[in-house]
């Protein structure tokens, strides 16, 4: 289940398509899969303002999913599903306990995405609660080069495993498609030794 919350939602309709054209392409019968399988919702600003925000929307998602029907809540992004303080800890705490009665009640995964401020990428933005509650932090970013776009993937916190080593992903877009695949030629030091 993927919420989408900051207004975008045509971009992200959009994104989608070039996505499981991208997987058709590549595995014929994943794009069928993603599409009886992936459920989209956009909500609107006069949507949030109703319900007062996370505060309201957390006890709403919770009655609309239910228990056990979705794997995977994904919510982007904090910013426009909160719209409080992100510098205030205590308002941080509150929201991330909000998102973990999400991920407890629904027995599921729940996935936030959240912004990091641009000078410092491998930060988050406001209060570090958001990183105290969560289990798991992974930073994203972008990385543009003579030969395109690609993404850095960095482990900052898992509390569930070994922190993983993430490769270099390449991000390619074509006219109808939109692909994230592993770089190739790429270095990872691995317990002190150099792996290709």
């Amino acid at each position: 289940f993927y919420a989408e919350f900051e207004g975008a939602g045509q971009l992200l309709a959009r994104a989608t398509r070039k996505v499981i054209k991208a997987l058709e392409q590549g595995e014929p019968g994943a794009a069928k899969v993603l599409e009886e399988t992936l459920v989209q919702r956009h909500y609107a600003a006069t949507e949030k303002a109703y319900w007062g925000y996370a505060r309201g929307m957390i006890p709403a998602l919770i009655r609309q999913l239910g228990s056990g029907d979705y794997d995977v809540i994904v919510l982007d992004s904090y910013e426009a599903a909160t719209m409080g303080d992100s510098n205030d800890p205590r308002e941080a705490a509150e929201m991330m306990q909000l998102f973990t009665q999400l991920a407890v009640e629904t027995n599921t995964v729940v996935i936030l995405i959240d912004h990091s401020p641009k000078h410092k990428p491998d930060s988050v933005f406001g209060s570090t609660k958001k990183t105290d509650f969560a289990r798991v932090v992974i930073h994203i970013e972008a990385q543009e080069s003579s030969s395109g776009q690609s993404l850095l993937v960095k482990s900052a916190k898992c509390n569930v495993a070994p922190k993983p080593l993430f490769p270099r992903i390449e991000r390619q877009e074509a006219e109808e498609a939109l692909r994230f695949v592993q770089a190739t030629g790429m270095t990872l030091r691995l317990n002190g030794t150099a792996q290709s």
